[in-house]
């Protein structure tokens, strides 16, 4: 679900969220991106493998080696990451800043199986604030994922997981300056098959979440509603790939979703997205995949305005040098408002980023992206620019070194414009890992 990953990092990436995590994840990737690799070890006609991109190569001599038991591996890690923040409560006026101690611990178990896969992951995100108490916050995510492996080229993944999540004070859910940050559990699952015959590939996934709001506090003790977004999201997806040559391949792509809100029905919506392209390798030089079609999405209340537009998704990787990957995204959404008067916006985003291995251990990113929300229902429109640099060094298998800078530039306009701000954070992580 290449799609849903770079459609999250883009969203994390403008939420305000993305400095820190974005870096400490690209700091993780470097000690084990070889387990993901050797996970997908079996090669077909569809894999784009002429260049590996350089946060994805394997480097066994800075890998984690884990902690083997029996037929399972266990990967310990922490990261602690200490972070100045100049603007923490997105105001347009009369910014505070303070530094505060990002601490994540996390656990992999993974199964040492020749066929079948299994594994468990546990993980949290504690934010300790210097000045700021009242911001300190703790985040956790458990989850399971396995593989079947029907036959060479079929096989079943599912994956089932709980997380409690904080929403950035860079959100539009903020309406009113919430004493505590905003947070809601997710309870998600998904299920994925893929089967390859001859020039044919077949992906068939289908998920469901459950997310439940948690209402904030504002000054004076008044609650800040957020209940109202307690939703259940089903989603499903029909892809099928050819194989033209073993460099390109024609797709087609049919995505449903529904929403069924537990509290506001009319806010309630059924959508489908069709996507048609060609995923390509040109050579060593250039991977890629674009597509266009149509999205459509209906909703309950017949005052919000049915959305009906054209689609576009890409997603490009260049290779100048076997040392620096250039990565070019451009993804199209509908997600869920966080607005009582809005039950959700459309978003078309833009990102470009590039990696470059200056040494084995020692990874140089940077990234730039806009992003565009239109909200449905309202006059509301937010344009955000996002920038980032981060500098990964591993010094050996177990310790790990990162900095990173970001800043993320809002603008909001229309009768219903929310906050415009601008939010820079600067950071030094040390991972520790076995």
């Amino acid at each position: 679900m290449v799609e849903r990953a770079f459609g999250a990092i883009a969203r994390a990436a403008r939420s305000g969220v993305g400095g820190a995590r974005l870096a400490v994840s690209c700091t993780a990737l470097l000690g084990v991106s070889a387990l993901a690799t050797a996970a997908q070890a079996q090669t077909t006609i569809f894999d784009r493998d002429e260049n590996v991109p350089v946060l994805s190569r394997p480097h066994p001599e800075y890998q984690a080696l884990g902690i083997r038991e029996g037929p399972w591996t266990i990967y310990p890690k922490i990261t602690l990451d200490v972070v100045y923040d100049d603007n923490i409560f997105a105001a347009s006026t009369g910014a505070q800043g303070d530094t505060f101690l990002v601490i994540q611990p996390q656990i992999l178990v993974q199964s040492n199986w020749s066929r079948n896969a299994l594994s468990f992951e546990a993980g949290s995100t504690i934010n300790e604030y210097a000045k700021h108490s009242s911001e300190d916050t703790t985040q956790y995510n458990v989850s399971g994922t396995g593989r079947l492996d029907i036959d060479r080229d079929m096989t079943l993944d599912g994956k089932l997981g709980y997380q409690s999540v904080i929403i950035p004070r860079t959100s539009a859910a903020y309406t009113e300056l919430s004493i505590n940050p905003l947070q809601y559990q997710e309870t998600a699952g998904d299920l994925s098959f893929v089967d390859i015959f001859n020039r044919i590939k077949l992906t068939v996934t289908t998920q469901a979440e459950h997310d439940v709001y948690l209402n904030g506090t504002v000054s004076g003790g008044a609650p800040l509603i957020e209940n109202f977004r307690n939703n259940i999201h089903f989603g499903g997806l029909v892809r099928g790939d050819y194989a033209i040559s073993p460099d390109i391949a024609l797709f087609l792509e049919e995505n449903i979703s529904e929403f069924h809100y537990d509290n506001l029905q009319n806010r309630d919506s059924w959508g489908t997205e069709t996507l048609a392209g060609v995923n390509f390798q040109v050579t060593h030089l250039m991977t890629g995949e674009v597509g266009v079609g149509y999205l459509t999405e209906t909703y309950e209340n017949p005052l919000d305005h049915n959305t009906g537009t054209f689609d576009a998704r890409a997603q490009l990787q260049w290779f100048p040098t076997q040392l620096v990957t250039v990565t070019l995204s451009g993804t199209q959404a509908l997600y869920d408002s966080g607005l009582i008067d809005s039950p959700a916006f459309l978003a078309r985003s833009v990102q470009l980023q590039a990696d470059y291995e200056l040494l084995r251990n020692f990874v140089i990113s940077a990234r730039a992206g806009d992003a565009w929300d239109t909200y449905t229902g309202i006059d509301r429109r937010d344009n955000s620019f996002n920038a980032g640099i981060s500098f990964n060094y591993l010094l050996n298998r177990v310790v790990g070194l990162g900095l990173h800078y970001s800043r993320l530039t809002l603008v909001s306009s229309g009768l219903n414009r929310g906050q415009n701000f601008n939010d820079d954070r600067i950071g030094l992580a040390l991972t520790l890992q076995r």
